[in-house]
């Protein structure tokens, strides 16, 4: 297993991710503050796709300022609602990641991350109603900046939904699509 410390020196390299055909974040470097790591972080990840995975959204955001990230990912997401089960709406049905996925699925227990503000045009592919808010609040998005293609999924707390057939496979295709083979 590699260590946080490990990882953040490699992020730290120049052309870190240039021989990498994508980088699944799975991750979370919440309290990552320093602008300059993060800047360099993006930066040097630009050409090379992105797969976010929950604790990845909330990584970066409290370096002032986090723009890079967020720009990077498509939104700003600084807290969330509690874990419960939540019904998730695939909001985009003719989408080849969404191939597959119902109309509505319960999650296991989850976090329903709160999105603050969207950064650039994010194509949102699932959302959930989050009862603390009263507003639906994207789960998973797709996004494309300077040629390079993220996609994210605030879904994956907890164990049980990596169990989940259906996740799995809406992983597997984000990953695929990410590198143009979907």
């Amino acid at each position: 297993m590699v260590s946080l410390t490990t990882m953040y020196q490699f992020l730290k390299e120049e052309n870190w991710a240039e021989n990498y055909d994508v980088v699944v974040h799975n991750t979370g470097f919440g309290r990552v503050t320093d602008p300059d790591f993060v800047a360099h972080f993006v930066e040097n990840h630009m050409g090379t796709p992105a797969v976010l995975i929950h604790a990845a959204v909330h990584s970066y955001r409290f370096a002032e300022p986090a723009d890079p990230w967020f720009e990077f990912m498509g939104l700003q997401s600084m807290a969330h609602e509690s874990q419960r089960e939540f019904e998730l709406e695939n909001v985009a049905l003719d989408h080849p990641i969404m191939r597959g996925f119902p109309d509505r699925w319960m999650t296991p227990v989850d976090e329903i991350y709160i999105v603050e503000q969207l950064w650039g045009k994010i194509e949102p592919l699932a959302r959930a109603y989050g009862p603390e808010t009263e507003e639906f609040h994207p789960v998973s998005w797709t996004h494309e900046i300077n040629s390079t293609r993220v996609f994210a999924t605030s879904l994956g707390h907890n164990n049980d939904v990596f169990e989940e057939e259906i996740f799995m496979d809406k992983i597997t295709n984000g990953i695929l699509w990410a590198v143009e083979k979907l």
